[in-house]
């Protein structure tokens, strides 16, 4: 046994894993942070989801779907920084195509006579005017996943 070897402390192996039915994790330092800013984004996905799906009748199911496949890809990063960078590049382009899947439906099939002419112009409207203020955010949210990118590089 060499001097160094003689001379270090030993070490707390329950503090660093926990050991459950033979199965050994490593308990990660940040593990809460990481969980919350990965709720958080699985949330807003599942939201994003939601509105851009809300024509079709199918809102609850790309909420649920979108909170699952965003807690599947955001909860094994190894920082809340990594997190942060996939989810803002994920709801990006997401809340870029939000309005078309809002507004298409309504544009394919507005119904007949009066009403139907005017939930077509409505529709293609309002499209029109949601497209922009939410490709001009999606900008902004991946600008600011890229400038976290810069830092974790």
């Amino acid at each position: 046994m060499s001097k160094a070897e003689e001379t270090a402390e030993p070490t707390n192996a329950s503090t660093d894993t926990q050991t459950n039915a033979g199965f050994t994790s490593r308990l990660k330092p940040n593990g809460a942070k990481i969980g919350i800013v990965a709720a958080i984004f699985s949330i807003l996905w599942g939201a994003l989801a939601a509105w851009a799906l809300a024509n079709t009748g199918l809102a609850a199911v790309g909420f649920i779907g979108g909170v699952i496949v965003g807690w599947w890809a955001l909860a094994n990063n190894p920082t809340a920084k990594h997190v942060a960078r996939r989810g803002l590049y994920v709801a990006a382009p997401i809340l870029a195509l939000g309005p078309t899947l809002f507004y298409v439906p309504t544009i394919i099939a507005p119904g007949d006579g009066a009403s139907g002419a005017g939930t077509f112009i409505g529709s293609i409207m309002g499209l029109v005017i949601w497209t922009i203020p939410a490709v001009i955010i999606a900008g902004i949210m991946f600008a600011a996943g890229y400038f976290i990118s810069r830092q974790i590089d």
